[in-house]
């Protein structure tokens, strides 16, 4: 997975809380907003959650900014907060980071086993109706992708 697209640009402001870092970025007119686990967590065996799983929500943005609109937005704070809940009370994935802007939404996951966390998943969004959501999966035991965005951020602050 390249992270071409991730814009590299000017401004980039951040606040960190506990692991986690929040930060906006302006490229041209179109901010994307971050939020990334700026350290491993303590006792995680990366080797154990071997497969980057990327889960993106594409959406039409009523403007420029490229963000989604409040109902779009509401979903998809629901859909993160149900499939992560589930998936980290099962053990199955590390939620490690979550851009939002140029028209989608992703989250990146850190799994144990891609067809486990697919059933938690399916389970979970059980009777909530549709999410428009492309699954996708590769292999990265040594959590190298992360580690190199987390890097290239760390680096312009």
């Amino acid at each position: 997975m390249s992270l071409s697209h991730f814009p590299h640009e000017q401004t980039i402001s951040a606040m960190a809380e506990d692991l986690w870092i929040g930060a906006r970025v302006k490229y041209g007119d179109q901010t994307f907003l971050l939020r990334y686990l700026s350290a491993l967590p303590t006792g995680v065996d990366t080797k154990f959650y071997p497969h980057l799983v990327t889960v993106a929500w594409s959406y039409d943005s009523a403007n420029r900014s490229g963000m989604p609109d409040a109902s779009t937005r509401d979903a998809q704070i629901c859909f993160e907060d149900i499939v992560d809940k589930a998936l980290e009370e099962a053990g199955n994935a590390y939620l490690v980071w979550v851009k939002t802007g140029g028209g989608a939404k992703v989250w990146f996951w850190y799994s144990h086993d891609v067809e486990e966390m697919l059933e938690i998943i399916s389970h979970a969004l059980e009777g909530r109706g549709q999410f428009p959501v492309e699954i996708s999966d590769e292999k990265d035991p040594e959590w190298s992708v992360w580690r190199e965005f987390v890097d290239s951020l760390d680096s312009r602050r």
